[in-house]
């Protein structure tokens, strides 16, 4: 009779973050700490007071194992619309974000990009601009979708500029806080350079 040995789930976990770079651990972390079992988000939390890594890493992985309510995801935005502007850094603007598009054209091939802008209103107004900007230079000569692309560039450009301007938070804000949580709570820069 062969006798099998299994290792305990836990340890496996332990064993496996104690091989993983301190990098490495924090992208779980703040990223992964949803969709991990209960064992691996014990091992994952003695493994980070093990390094001593930051507490606020702690925050993180509450913010995306928490059951939101309504109301907590709403006092969440609340919160983090009065943080200072990730592109300017000033205090005191209510932050919101937008979806800005660039057109872009090569000769026969023609590209619209979007790209999710979270700043303070003046901020993202100056970065549309420089996005339609770019468009009317470099997206209308392409045949035979350029002109058509950079209309529409534009036009996404002056919906965004209006939906910036806005006292509520936009949808695009919502989504980008509930996606980023565990970021946002932790109080990571590295949230700031995914937004720009």
């Amino acid at each position: 009779m062969a006798l099998i040995l299994t290792m305990n789930p836990a340890s496996e976990f332990q064993t496996r973050y104690r091989s993983l770079s301190s990098f490495e651990l924090e992208a779980i972390a703040l990223k992964r700490s949803a969709i991990l079992p209960p064992q691996a988000l014990t091992a994952l939390r003695k493994e980070l007071d093990r390094r001593g890594l930051s507490s606020s890493l702690r925050r993180g992985i509450d913010a995306q194992v928490r059951r939101w309510t309504k109301d907590d995801l709403a006092a969440f935005i609340e919160q983090y619309r009065h943080r200072p502007c990730p592109r300017c850094g000033v205090q005191g603007r209510m932050l919101n974000a937008v979806v800005g598009a660039v057109a872009r054209s090569f000769i026969v091939t023609s590209t619209v990009r979007t790209k999710l802008l979270v700043g303070c209103s003046s901020c993202m107004r100056t970065e549309l601009e420089r996005l339609s900007k770019q468009s009317l230079l470099f997206g209308w000569w392409g045949i035979p979708s350029g002109p058509a692309y950079t209309v529409r560039a534009l036009s996404m450009n002056s919906k965004a500029k209006a939906a910036a301007l806005g006292a509520e938070p936009t949808p695009e804000l919502c989504n980008y806080i509930a996606s980023n949580a565990g970021e946002i709570a932790a109080d990571t820069r590295s949230v700031y350079r995914t937004a720009r």
